[in-house]
């Protein structure tokens, strides 16, 4: 694949359609963010021509998006079969400032697998590319390819318990032999089972803890800032790194979100950081705030009362003060 000269190109176009790092490196976000803060030149990203795919540059993304920006510089390639994509972006990363780790490689090869490469091929082409010795590359496919059992035996599993598939169905659907999977379901008796509602009150109290901690420190800075103990710089500051916190924590989910989503046959459209979520908000509330206006409006027609008190004569007095008002009361009573 060959790079042509470097265009600017907008972030809303780009698609992330796969991935070939398990995660981002929340430290080279934040350097390629204060890059962008700075304007300093960045190496250009990698995308196809047509239609945006991210082949190369996750990490130059996600921080040109936390410093605001709505272009960055980037390569177009021709259009190619996703397995040649994925093959280049992990190409691009091997020798690069930041190699991938085994974590990542793992994540590239079970993308390879998963799209129905085979072995072989596997280590052809990444041998070929890379100049990765045969031994690692074997090593690794062996673990992901244990891994990848597992996955399916425990899909299986959820196909039986939940999905209303019997015993051989969900083994001939996953590929997984009958027996192991029976003794899987058999071991499950055993264990209590996790749930949703475990999982969400688990994470509740997790955040109820950091909840509260922000709010003590908040209470305090306040506190001593009347005090006079803290100047009104410091007591921003540290509200801003909370601010900053709790937007990294919402890229953190939203990244493993779309990450997730791209594994799933029906993948759903994932809102980014709390920009777009706290605009999708203020659309509805407008809509509701909006209806509630119109039916007081017209309920509140018969409500005439300013206008008959402006008319009545009788509230025109031309003399004025309590004395004289007294004065005419007396003549009003003789």
């Amino acid at each position: 694949m060959t790079h042509r000269k470097a265009v600017p190109i907008k972030l809303s176009q780009i698609q992330e359609t796969f991935f070939v790092r398990a995660e981002l490196n929340e430290g080279r976000v934040q350097f390629f963010r204060e890059m962008f803060e700075a304007d300093a030149d960045v190496d250009p990203i990698i995308v196809t021509r047509k239609t945006f795919q991210l082949v190369s540059g996750r990490h130059r993304c996600a921080g040109a998006t936390a410093a605001g920006k709505e272009e960055i510089i980037g390569f177009l390639i021709d259009e190619a079969p996703l397995v040649d994509l994925i093959v280049e972006g992990f190409k691009s990363n091997v020798g690069g400032p930041l190699p991938p780790s085994p974590a990542d490689f793992n994540h590239t090869l079970r993308l390879l697998l998963e799209q129905g490469v085979s072995r072989r091929r596997i280590l052809d082409m990444l041998g070929e590319s890379t100049g990765l010795p045969r031994k690692l590359l074997i090593r690794h496919l062996d673990d992901v390819q244990s891994d990848m059992a597992k996955t399916r035996l425990a899909r299986a599993v959820e196909a039986v318990t939940d999905g209303g598939f019997s015993v051989p169905q969900a083994a001939k659907e996953h590929e997984v032999e009958e027996s192991t999977l029976r003794a899987r379901l058999k071991g499950l008796r055993t264990k209590p089972e996790l749930g949703l509602d475990a999982v969400k009150s688990r994470l509740t109290g997790k955040f109820k803890g950091f909840s509260s901690t922000n709010a003590k420190t908040a209470k305090s800075l306040i506190e001593r800032f009347k005090d006079g103990d803290v100047t009104s710089e410091l007591v921003r500051g540290v509200f801003a790194h909370m601010q900053h916190l709790i937007r990294k924590a919402d890229r953190v989910v939203a990244d493993y979100l779309n990450r997730f989503e791209v594994l799933t046959p029906n993948p759903r459209p994932v809102w980014g950081a709390l920009e777009g979520s706290k605009g999708k908000v203020k659309q509805q509330r407008a809509k509701v705030s909006t209806k509630p206006a119109k039916k007081e409006a017209k309920v509140s027609k018969p409500r005439r009362q300013p206008k008959e008190a402006k008319m009545a004569k009788p509230r025109k007095p031309t003399v004025s003060g309590l004395a004289k008002m007294g004065l005419t009361a007396s003549r009003r009573d003789s």
